[in-house]
């Protein structure tokens, strides 16, 4: 016996079909936001996060030596390849709201982004460049791995006086990007102690 109509099956694949050709005729017209003029496509290799208590007095600085012997830190904040984003002075951090009040903003945090494969040694030292309040300062560096994503370093130490330096970190990449070692052996990168 011949079947003179469309068979269930048929059906149900013509149907799956039309709904997969109407998803990627959406899918296809949907646009990519656009860029605003002068913004920035932001590409990093590694993070490296300073943290230390929120609403501190004290002024912490994040220092980070590439293989090239370049220093980023508040006073040289950008190289062709690292980019400390802010000196978080401890004091003084605000911003002006809409009603014109100043706010305070609590956070300490200081943010370095290294945006290259280079090989090398890198060092990661703080600095307690104004110890206002007297008294530990418990401080965390993070250095991470963007590309494959992987934390390198996570450590804390304390810091207890103006001019205290030390280095959280030193970790060798290689030509493929790859972290071979890392230690904590002390190197000095402040050329002072005092302010």
């Amino acid at each position: 016996m011949k079947s003179r109509g469309v068979s269930v099956g048929f059906l149900d694949f013509a149907l799956n079909l039309a709904c997969i050709l109407l998803a990627i005729m959406v899918v296809s017209t949907i646009e990519e936001p656009k860029k605003s003029e002068g913004s920035v496509t932001p590409k990093a290799e590694f993070l490296i996060e300073m943290t230390w208590p929120d609403g501190s007095q004290n002024d912490m600085d994040l220092y980070v030596r590439a293989p090239n012997g370049e220093i980023v830190y508040f006073k040289n904040m950008r190289t062709p390849l690292m980019f400390l984003d802010v000196d978080n002075l401890g004091v003084g951090n605000t911003y002006m709201s809409e009603n014109g009040s100043s706010k305070a903003i609590p956070a300490r945090v200081e943010i370095t982004t290294i945006r290259g494969i280079v090989p090398g040694r890198y060092t990661v030292n703080v600095h307690e460049y104004r110890q206002n309040v007297p008294g530990i300062e418990a401080v965390r560096v993070k250095v991470t791995k963007l590309n494959p994503y992987s934390v390198i370093s996570d450590s804390q130490y304390s810091l207890n006086a103006t001019g205290a330096e030390r280095t959280f970190v030193n970790f060798t990449v290689n030509d493929a990007g790859a972290v071979t070692s890392i230690d904590a052996s002390q190197v000095r990168l402040v050329s002072r102690k005092e302010p």
